[in-house]
């Protein structure tokens, strides 16, 4: 229920770690999104950690760690003592004296969407019953993180549309190119943020695009002419 409604995958990751924290009485954790294209790890929630741990972060993130294997595998674990644990990062597990834990990939339909992380204070906290409500409750977050993707491509996709409208809209009262070029320009700035732009009409020949209008730093008038 906590997940439901929400258009910010960040926030989805972050009330789904609130309940699920809640649900397995854990002290503290965190929540990350895996960038598949840059191979990047990102915090995107955490709870209960200080300051101090989440700027130590670095070598869970980037380098080998349980986390990273975990993502790699898409499978989760569960951990009786992380700092007797050979790849956990132990320095970073004592900041917080840290011992069990649960690192839980976010997995839907074969794809790695992150993953949650919860900690206790106290060595072999966790049973088999948390761990499959974790899994569970981490496939439902991992759906939700994607229908939000899902619904920010169908809404850019909409804008998109919206914007081939108005210039097809505006364009059929005109009958010049400049005329034309003159209102496409400042619908297009708008609905894509373009800094420069240039508008050019074939020749009869077919041969040569002849300049009419642009705009934008740096495009000068003779640019504009070609």
């Amino acid at each position: 229920r906590a997940l439901q409604g929400q258009t910010d995958p960040a926030v989805v990751v972050l009330r789904g770690l609130k309940a699920v924290l809640k649900a397995t009485n854990s002290m503290c954790g965190y929540g990350c999104f895996y960038h598949s294209k840059s191979d990047e790890v990102e915090v995107v929630a955490a709870h209960g950690l200080s300051e101090r741990y989440l700027d130590n972060m670095g070598p869970v993130l980037k380098g080998t760690s349980i986390l990273r294997a975990a993502i790699a595998q898409k499978v989760g674990c569960r951990i009786d003592d992380l700092q007797r644990d050979p790849l956990a990062h132990i320095p970073l597990a004592k900041i917080e004296d840290i011992r069990s834990a649960i690192v839980m990939p976010l997995v839907a339909d074969d794809e790695v969407y992150g993953a949650l992380v919860l900690f206790t204070r106290d060595v072999g906290t966790y049973s088999l019953s948390d761990y499959e409500l974790v899994l569970a409750a981490a496939t439902q977050i991992a759906l939700a993180v994607r229908q939000t993707y899902m619904f920010e491509k169908e809404r850019e996709h909409n804008q998109s549309l919206s914007a081939l409208y108005r210039i097809s809209h505006e364009l059929s009262k005109y009958r010049t190119p400049r005329e034309m070029a003159d209102q496409a320009f400042p619908i297009l700035q708008q609905e894509f943020t373009l800094k420069r732009a240039w508008f050019g009409v074939l020749n009869e020949q077919g041969t040569h695009l002849i300049g009419q209008a642009g705009f934008g730093v740096g495009l000068k008038r003779q640019l504009q002419e070609v």
